[in-house]
Parts: structure tokens; C-alpha cells; sequence
């Protein structure tokens, strides 16, 4: 299977394995699994399965149906710093130290 590929930070990065890596965080940062991904998406559990071990591709469609599941935009799976960078607000308290 052929994948493309992005360069960020002069690192060539697969773009099947960004968005692979985006939908897990997403998940997991939401208490969802794979299967309740699937009933969203309307697609059987394999077919999920094979999407996020890199086997399968996603369409469109499908990452459209997955930003509205997670309530994330769905040009944000593609994004090679991933869903983990925070915006302000989020910095860890340091206070006391």
C-alpha cells in the first residue's frame, strides 16, 4: 500500500501514522474504544482495526465522520504535531515550587 508523505521539521513523516496516532489519542483522551468508533463510523470492528494498524486508508468521508464522534475537526488527524500539543491555558500549575 502506498502512503504519503509530509515533511515537517525536516523529518519525513507518514501521514497514514499521523492520522493513525491523532484517532487513538482522540479516543483515548475521550473514554472511547475502537468498537464504539466503529458503530460511528457505521463500518465493522476489522474494518476499524485495519484503518488504525495502517492496513487500510482512511477517506474523507470516513475522517469527517470520526472529527464529528470525537468533536475534532477532522483536518486536525492530520496534523504531524498531533492532538497532544495544548494550546495556552493548558500549561501544568507550578506554583509552590
Amino acid at each position: 500500500m502506498s502512503t504519503k508523505t509530509i515533511t515537517e521539521n525536516d523529518q519525513t513523516v507518514d501521514l497514514t501514522s499521523v492520522v493513525n496516532t491523532n484517532i487513538r489519542v482522540a479516543l483515548a483522551l475521550r473514554g472511547k474504544n475502537q468498537a464504539d468508533l466503529s458503530a460511528a463510523l457505521g463500518l465493522s470492528r476489522g474494518a476499524v482495526y485495519r484503518k488504525l494498524k495502517g492496513d487500510a486508508t482512511w477517506s474523507v468521508p470516513d475522517m469527517e465522520k470520526a472529527g464529528e464522534f470525537l468533536g475534532i475537526q477532522p483536518a486536525k488527524f492530520l496534523d504531524p504535531n498531533g492532538l497532544l500539543v495544548a494550546g495556552s491555558g493548558f500549561e501544568p500549575e507550578t506554583s509552590g515550587l
